[in-house]
């Protein structure tokens, strides 16, 4: 009663006793109130002592207790029989999805512990499911890389030159050599130089800025950072940097002067080009609030240039971020380049969100979970078409591809323990490259391909943390299923779930935008106001009242459907570069 009714400095002082309940709890199998009483305590106390974020508040006090034993003993007493399962269950659910964070070895130690997050993905309670995979993507937060940001145009190059492997090449051959992303970015660089050399010779920053746009919409490394070299004579072989009479000396500081020389021409049709070359020289600076300043001045002239709806996305807010990446997707300037860059973002965005409302706001009301689900379903249905559709060596393969895995393992109707609907078997494969539609039509084939086309050109796929929850989730879900789908069908009893919405890509043309609009948020956080009461049953989906969050033509999921408009058919690079 203390640690249900008491604050954080109570419960941590009861958290110091913990390894004592758990030496009771072990000493006593059979005595149903000492096993009920000690789950619910230590769910209690020892969630108060791993709180913090980037380092716990209570070090010392997590250090004195042995979370092994504590998850060990927890975990064995839910598995035994007892009269009344379901509370237990339900609060060793918010002990294990509570205290990831800072006691991560103490899970790799005992693996049962991940065994049940993984497990818990799959219960038909769909706060419980995400409850669970944001447990196991905390994880693994302290100790992921970074996503690779930089690239290396001598190493670029020295992989060329070598040539792709075999199957490689042949897969590249597949989808159309000219659209792959080693293609675009080999032209590119060698037509960025052919202009950097034309304004050598000629000084005509207007006609360099043309060129550059055009580049900029084509790949994402399309400005090196190169520079003009001379000889000194006097000295022998020095060479040094010059600006050979431009303006400017490093290659990428030509952006501003030939957007300002595009700019005063006063042409009204290539004015889109000059706040390109700005933005993107923000972006190569890392600039990104000014970045996303300018497309939105931009966006007031042109509202069909996805690209300046692409430079918002690039901004942290997840709201902001998925209502541009929506938009963009719909507008009609757009090449190929900057549509799969929006639809990645979209992916992380709406898979950011989809996960946080149903994980942060467990009482909430019926509508913000069915609001919640559509942004997964968001994301899964933008995961897929990236996947089909993306270029097969595109550097965001795998980002979208751990998103896919992740969320398929979450949404889909069925799931074998072995996991054979994300694998496949060599005879559908042409040249190593899925081409079946088939319902999960990207499995664990095509990432082990996004990995070597990155190794290929000498970047090693970092261990972010999609990454190492993705394998984790792979690796630990068959003995997962087997060893712990039993305790959640328990606490699955009495939800009443209807079979999961069909993907249909055809119709699903996703304009989150509407919902979007209406919420009023501020750095992307949702406003108390969105919290109400709720009874148990809201935690349940209802496809049935989901469906309505749908339009019934192109399934847009919108909390305030109107009538549906969508009825037709139709070199170097530094650290921080996008775009």
């Amino acid at each position: 009663m203390i640690t249900h009714q008491g604050g954080a400095t109570v419960r941590c002082e009861i958290a110091k006793h913990a390894n004592r309940l758990t030496k009771l709890m072990r000493d006593l199998p059979d005595d149903e109130k000492v096993a009920e009483l000690g789950v619910i305590t230590l769910a209690h106390s020892v969630c108060a002592a791993v709180e913090g974020d980037a380092k716990p508040n209570n070090p010392q006090l997590l250090r004195s207790l042995d979370i092994v034993d504590i998850l060990k003993t927890v975990l064995e007493t839910i598995k035994r029989p007892h009269r009344r399962p379901r509370i237990m269950i339900e609060h060793a659910l918010e002990l294990l999805t509570f205290s990831t964070l800072h006691t991560a070895d103490a899970y790799k130690a005992y693996p049962s512990a991940i065994n049940f997050l993984v497990a818990g993905m799959r219960s038909k309670d769909w706060v419980t499911r995400c409850s669970c995979l944001g447990a196991l993507l905390r994880l693994y937060r302290l100790e992921a890389e970074d996503d690779v940001r930089q690239f290396d145009p001598l190493g670029f190059m020295s992989a060329i030159q070598r040539g792709l492997p075999p199957h490689l090449n042949d897969i590249l051959m597949d989808y159309g050599p000219t659209k792959s992303e080693l293609f675009l970015t080999l032209t590119c660089t060698s037509q960025f130089q052919k202009a950097m050399m034309a304004c050598l010779q000629t000084h005509d920053l207007y006609a360099l800025g043309l060129e550059q746009a055009s580049l900029i919409l084509k790949t994402e490394f399309s400005i090196a950072d190169g520079y003009f070299e001379v000889e000194d004579l006097s000295g022998g072989r020095r060479r040094e940097t010059s600006s050979m009479g431009l303006p400017f000396t490093m290659w990428t500081d030509s952006l501003p002067h030939a957007a300002k020389a595009v700019r005063s021409k006063r042409k009204p049709e290539e004015q889109d080009f000059a706040d390109i070359l700005d933005i993107k020289y923000h972006i190569i600076k890392q600039r990104i609030p000014d970045a996303v300043a300018l497309a939105k001045k931009g966006l007031q002239r042109n509202p069909e240039q996805a690209y300046f709806q692409y430079a918002i996305t690039l901004s942290a807010d997840n709201v902001n971020g998925l209502r541009a990446a929506k938009k963009g997707l719909k507008c009609k300037l757009i090449t190929p380049f900057v549509k799969y860059q929006m639809m990645q973002r979209a992916v992380e965005h709406a898979g950011d969100m989809g996960i946080k409302m149903l994980q942060d706001l467990p009482d909430a009301g019926e509508k913000k979970w069915e609001e919640g689900i559509a942004f997964l379903m968001s994301a899964m249905d933008d995961a897929k078409t990236y996947v089909d559709e993306a270029p097969p060596d595109n550097r965001h393969m795998k980002n979208v591809g751990y998103w896919y895995l992740l969320l398929s393992i979450l949404t889909l109707k069925e799931l074998s323990p072995d996991l054979r609907e994300l694998e496949v078997n060599d005879h559908l494969l042409m040249n190593g490259w899925l081409l079946l539609k088939a319902p999960s039509q990207y499995n664990l084939k095509k990432l082990k391909i996004a990995d070597e086309f990155s190794e290929f050109i000498g970047i090693r796929p970092p261990k972010t943390i999609l990454r190492l929850a993705q394998q984790a989730a792979v690796k630990h879900y068959s003995q997962a299923v087997a060893e712990f789908s039993h305790i959640f069908t328990i606490l699955d009893a009495k939800v009443k779930t209807s079979d999961l919405p069909p993907f249909d890509h055809g119709k699903l043309e996703d304009d989150l935008s509407a919902w979007l609009e209406e919420m009023h948020m501020e750095d992307g956080t949702l406003e108390e106001r969105m919290r109400c009461q709720a009874s148990e049953d809201v935690r349940k989906v209802d496809f049935e009242n989901f469906e309505l969050y749908r339009c019934s033509w192109c399934g847009n999921p919108s909390v305030v459907l109107r009538k549906c408009k969508f009825l037709s058919f139709g070199s170097s690079v530094m650290p921080g570069y996008g775009g």
